[in-house]
């Protein structure tokens, strides 16, 4: 570039920025609309390349949508019986629910036996009936009485094995509707949609110069700084927002589909966390995963933004972020990833 150029006015950098966003985006061949906006902001600017010239805000819906449809189409409940005898087991959960105490676990001893009692008197009658010890008037008066005992049978499997993970540890462990808990906790494998978003997103930012060749420039012009700036900070904003999307979306569905009670619950009411040591509850234990993942997601857009000054390569940007983070994920343990200083532990947060 001519020394002269140093001195130009922020419409001349615009115009640099909008005429390759030109040669690189445009099929038409026709200057965007976006460029004869001379007065724009350095930042609004950016923001519009980004979002609309790069298609950052297309790629942040389709991982949106691509991230719900994958959710409601492979979600499965943690505990099917709940859900296969919901009424059943919400009998009885209306009188269990919350902690532990003595009364509760002597009344479901007393159903177990009673349950138990029921299902002899239940066989000894058929046996007698197809015996012809017994008429079919009686067999239907026995079996009537059984009935009435054994009208939530199902439900009590279910409550009474929830009942056995309580007992081993009583002090914070609660009776609760698990399913929706427990299916929000179960993530703890790579959000593809998310991870592919902020490789396009990150590497694009300043590889898009370096490819035609706009680096030289753009460092010449009295703005440069501002709108370096400008992009990092919109990256790592967009990254952040798409991660708390992602994590608001699987709340609300699985609060929709199977409902999320008693969030100031202890944390260890899920089987998943027994053996936490934390004594925090579940909405707060939800919370602080999520800040761990969108923290994960800015540390792995930051890296990338860094990688691309270094290399300038678009592909091999991508190549790096890949590789960093599918590497250790595919072929090592979860308990070595976890000690990685990598983003991928803070994406596996669980």
């Amino acid at each position: 570039p001519r020394p002269d150029l140093a001195g130009r006015s922020l419409d001349f950098f615009d115009s640099g920025l909008c005429a390759c966003s030109r040669n690189l985006f445009s099929v038409s061949g026709k200057l965007s609309p976006l460029c004869s906006e001379g007065k724009m902001s350095v930042f609004s600017y950016e923001w519009k390349k980004l979002m609309v010239m790069q298609r950052g805000l297309f790629y942040i819906l389709a991982a949106l949508l691509v991230s719900t449809v994958w959710l409601a189409a492979a979600d499965r409940p943690q505990n099917s019986a709940m859900e296969e005898y919901r009424e059943e087991y919400e009998w009885y959960l209306e009188r269990l629910d919350g902690a532990y105490t003595e009364e509760k676990a002597a009344w479901l001893e007393q159903e177990a036996q009673a349950i138990t009692e029921a299902r002899s008197t239940r066989s000894g009658s058929q046996e007698s009936y197809y015996s012809g010890q017994i008429t079919a008037e009686q067999y239907e008066r026995q079996i009537a009485e059984v009935n009435t005992v054994l009208a939530h049978e199902h439900g009590f499997e279910a409550v009474y094995q929830q009942y056995l993970y309580i007992c081993e540890n009583t002090g914070n462990r609660y009776f609760l509707k698990t399913n929706g808990w427990a299916g929000l906790f179960s993530a703890q494998t790579l959000d593809f949609p998310l991870f592919l978003v902020i490789l396009i997103l990150a590497a694009a930012v300043f590889c898009s110069e370096y490819s035609c060749q706009m680096d030289a420039l753009l460092r010449t012009a009295p703005q440069s700084r501002k709108s370096a700036r400008s992009k990092v900070v919109m990256t790592l904003c967009a990254v952040f927002a798409l991660c708390g999307g992602l994590a608001l979306i699987r709340f609300v569905f699985f609060g929709m589909k199977y409902g999320l009670p008693h969030g100031e619950y202890p944390v260890q009411s899920i089987a998943s966390f027994g053996g936490s040591t934390k004594n925090i509850s579940l909405l707060a234990a939800y919370l602080i995963l999520t800040v761990l993942r969108c923290f994960g997601s800015v540390y792995l857009a930051a890296l990338l933004l860094f990688t691309s000054v270094l290399v300038k390569k678009y592909a091999l940007t991508v190549v790096i972020g890949v590789a960093s983070t599918l590497i250790p994920y595919i072929g090592l343990s979860r308990q070595i990833c976890y000690r990685l200083p990598l983003p991928l532990p803070f994406l596996l947060a669980t």
